[in-house]
């Protein structure tokens, strides 16, 4: 046998193939970019905001705008004034008109009721009037104003099956469906058969 030989195919065949794989790693530290991945990579990128991103965001004929962290007002031909809250990070600044339009669509109005045993309450939405006080509403809540006590809650929407639910921590619970109304305290009916006033 030829040991000799063996060992120079042996001590080739290992440069070689040392070659190759140094080669390979070369190649993959170095990769090629194409013109499509480098756009794919860059817009994925997150935008980032500061205090003035909304200079270039919102248009001068916005007068009521989130500038990423206050909001702002503002009236022709004079500077904005915003609210004054710190923030670290600013999100994007976006304009509000179009809300300050659906807040104004959003109109208060009160509903009496009239119950059983000559009881009455009535319920505020979006806006609740007491003399020269007003108080407004979410489209979560709503102010219960209990005739025979001379007082008011304010409730939380809960989620029903039909009709509307609204609740407070202490368990009064009102509960309305179409023209129809009842009031409960901790699961006890205190008022039932109520109906609306017209």
């Amino acid at each position: 046998m030829n040991f000799s030989g063996n060992r120079s195919y042996l001590r080739f065949a290992i440069v070689l193939i040392s070659a190759f794989l140094l080669a390979a790693c070369i190649a993959k530290e170095d990769p090629v970019v194409n013109a499509d991945s480098a756009t794919s990579q860059s817009a994925s990128v997150e935008p980032v905001f500061d205090m003035n991103s909304w200079k270039t965001i919102i248009g001068d004929d916005c007068r009521s705008f989130f500038d990423g962290c206050n909001n702002c007002r503002r009236d022709p031909g004079k500077m904005a004034a915003c609210t004054r809250m710190a923030c670290a990070v600013y999100q994007q600044p976006r304009c509000l008109d179009d809300d300050a339009a659906a807040d104004a669509a959003a109109v208060a109005k009160r509903v009496g009721y009239a119950c059983d045993d000559g009881k009455r309450f009535s319920v505020s939405y979006h806006e609740y009037v007491q003399g020269d006080q007003r108080l407004r509403l979410n489209d979560s809540e709503i102010m219960f104003s209990d005739d025979q006590t001379r007082t008011a809650y304010r409730l939380q929407r809960k989620r029903s099956a039909s009709g509307e639910k609204y609740m407070n921590a202490e368990g009064l619970e009102f509960f309305a469906k179409g023209d129809e109304a009842q009031v409960r305290q901790q699961g006890v009916n205190i008022y039932a058969n109520c109906r609306i006033k017209r």
